[in-house]
């Protein structure tokens, strides 16, 4: 009988049906005596049991979808917000809120007035001088848009009454003022109704209770003295009163 471990190495060939017609003959005669090479050889003959595919059991997949679409969700949410949060950017930033520089309102709140930096009445805002924005609380009247182009910003007051706005600004040359009356609608450039000196410099001081205005005005004359002194300005009848003029520098 044919050593089994020589049979043995030959089985894989024969399974396969690569063994040579002699040595197939050798094994089939050694198999027929030999239970356990017989076995073997059955074995390896035998198809490959493949594992069967794993399903997934219907809670397994109702939970995968859940969270395929709560991811998808996810990203579609956080994509909105972040196109919310930039549009609302472009708005304010349209709107000028980014360059507010002050914002006042009368005693009783019927007008709001708000300065920018810049010109702001374009879709977006340009560089230079200021916008000055008047909101009035009854929609029927609108609001009030004026820009100066030439100018700095420097303060604003409003009189008791609500009925007019001082702005204080400053250009290249000198400090000015300007009064606006919002039920008159009419503006007054102060250093251009008063002639006191040429080039003098007109700054608010306070308001009166019958919105007389105090503004104190200062200038250096031809030859080179200074000048400055304080006199009441009435916004109602665009008068003066009160004029006071302190010691010259040096006196």
């Amino acid at each position: 009988m044919t050593n089994c471990n020589i049979i043995r190495d030959l089985l894989p060939l024969c399974a396969d049906g690569l063994a040579s017609e002699e040595s197939a003959a050798l094994v089939e005669a050694h198999v027929k005596q030999c239970p356990a090479c017989r076995a073997e050889l059955a074995r390896m003959r035998a198809p490959l049991e493949q594992p069967a595919p794993e399903v997934p059991s219907y809670r397994e997949a109702l939970c995968r979808e859940k969270r395929r679409i709560t991811k998808r969700t996810a990203s579609f949410s956080a994509a909105a917000l972040l196109l919310g949060v930039l549009l609302s950017l472009l708005v304010l930033l349209s709107k000028g809120y980014f360059h507010i520089v002050d914002r006042k309102s009368t005693a009783d709140g019927s007008m709001t007035a708000t300065a920018y930096a810049g010109d702001v009445t374009g879709l977006f805002p340009q560089a230079g001088g200021f916008t000055l924005k008047t909101v009035c609380a009854e929609r029927s009247r609108g609001y009030y848009l004026t820009t100066y182009s030439d100018a700095e910003f420097d303060g604003m007051w409003w009189s008791p009454s609500g009925r007019y706005l001082a702005v204080s600004m400053r250009d290249a040359e000198r400090a000015r003022l300007v009064v606006s009356d919002y039920i008159g609608n009419h503006t007054t450039h102060i250093d251009l109704l008063f002639g006191i000196a040429e080039g003098a410099e007109y700054t608010f001081v306070q308001w009166r209770e019958d919105d007389a205005m105090l503004i104190r005005y200062a200038y250096a004359d031809a030859g080179g003295k200074e000048h400055t002194g304080y006199f009441w300005y009435s916004c109602e009848s665009w008068s003066t009163s009160g004029l006071v003029e302190l010691p010259a520098t040096g006196e």
